[in-house]
């Protein structure tokens, strides 16, 4: 008979761990897409500035 209680805590610690790099790059992505923002302002603002 299989052991379900350890089957279950598997699944449940591969689930976790998949939902915490999931956020870690969803938030890594997001900084970029910040940053990348940031860098359009200042490009544009340079130019602003030397026309």
């Amino acid at each position: 008979m299989p052991d379900y209680q350890k089957l279950y805590c598997k699944m449940f610690n591969v689930i976790t761990d998949t939902i915490e790099e999931l956020k870690k790059a969803q938030q890594e992505a997001e900084e970029l897409y910040i940053l990348s923002c940031e860098e359009e302002e200042v490009e544009e603002q340079n130019q602003e500035k030397s026309e």
